[in-house]
């Protein structure tokens, strides 16, 4: 009882804090209201839209389909950028907000308010094609890393849970890494590299148990 009390109020604080920090990338991610760290409450604002995964499924085309994914890869990106790894990413994870579902026309992500090489990337990558606009949600396993390696297993996540979730997901994946690397430049280039060594681990694991 113990472990689960103080488990799920780290889990509590986790989001709340992985939601600020979103926010502050200019991730359109929900506003933490109110939060009971000790009764394991986090209130969080509504986010008009639906989850990512549906909304792929759903897509009226692959063309739009592939924009979901490649606005899911800007926004990994840019946590990635500011050092946030997700740790549970997946399609069910992130928000298609209503705007870009009501509209066809989506509009752009935000770019980072910095101006480093990678929020100049993210701003171009953001103003290009118009991208459908996502959020990122259920951050409670986030962590803070610098490590190319935790950025690299993310992704990894992310790719098995595209494959699971989502018959034929090569194009999706593409999307996704095509912006991904517009959008983190040469740092995201190094976390792809340390990916495709992740990548073989778990092939080997898959194989070999």
């Amino acid at each position: 009882m113990i472990w689960n009390y103080c488990l799920r109020s780290i889990l509590v604080l986790q989001e709340a804090r992985g939601l600020q920090r979103c926010r502050k990338l200019g991730l359109a991610a929900p506003v933490p209201l109110m939060v009971d760290a000790s009764e394991g409450i986090l209130v969080v604002s509504r986010l008009g839209g639906t989850v990512a995964r549906q909304a792929i499924e759903e897509a009226s085309s692959p063309s739009v389909a592939a924009s979901i994914a490649s606005s899911i890869g800007q926004s990994v990106a840019m946590m990635h950028g500011s050092h946030l790894v997700h740790g549970d990413l997946t399609t069910s994870n992130f928000m298609v907000l209503a705007d870009h579902l009501a509209t066809g026309s989506p509009p752009s992500m935000p770019s980072l308010p910095s101006t480093s090489p990678s929020s100049v990337a993210a701003s171009d990558a953001s103003a290009a094609d118009g991208e459908a606009r996502v959020a990122p949600i259920d951050l409670g396993l986030c962590s803070q890393s610098h490590a190319p390696e935790d950025k690299a297993v993310d992704l990894y996540v992310l790719r098995r849970a595209l494959d699971s979730t989502h018959p034929g997901a090569g194009p999706l994946w593409e999307a996704v890494m095509a912006a991904y690397l517009q959008t983190g430049g040469k740092e995201a280039a190094a976390v792809l590299a340390r990916y495709e060594e992740v990548q073989m681990r778990g092939r080997k694991r898959l194989a070999f148990g």
